[in-house]
């Protein structure tokens, strides 16, 4: 196993997100546990929990980037062209969040498919991210 040394808390965390969500695109969220993740970066599944609040705390920031993925992508050039017209480039967005929903199948459905333990609701800033997908 890694020592606490080893990395930051920021490279630790980043790590984390970045197997998670190679984990979901390969297998699906239901690979995403504490032990897997902590097996696939070599610490122990504590440092999941050192680094996130909750499990739920970890697939709403992997969910908030791919928000931030989708809204790259609805705020492309393409999807905002001054020489269509609205009607022309929400088709054109339609068309972008089609293929980014299949491109990114795993991500996309995450988004709609899970739900927070106990009832709870999604912290301010996650609410403020989806807010920001339609209102930039």
């Amino acid at each position: 196993m890694a020592r606490r040394s080893d990395h930051s808390r920021e490279e630790l965390k980043a790590l984390v997100l970045s197997v998670a969500w190679r984990l979901i695109e390969d297998e699906g969220v239901g690979s995403v546990t504490a032990r897997r993740v902590a097996r696939e970066i070599g610490y122990a599944p504590g440092t999941i929990y050192n680094l996130f609040e909750s499990m739920d705390d970890l697939y709403l920031q992997i969910n908030a980037q791919t928000l931030d993925l989708l809204a790259e992508v609805l705020n492309a050039p393409a999807c905002h062209d001054a020489k269509k017209t609205l009607v022309e480039n929400i088709k054109e967005m339609a068309v972008h969040y089609s293929a980014f929903s299949k491109s990114h199948r795993a991500h996309w459905l995450m988004l709609f498919t899970h739900t927070l333990s106990d009832g709870d609701s999604a912290p301010p800033w996650y609410k403020d991210k989806v807010e920001g997908l339609f209102n930039p």
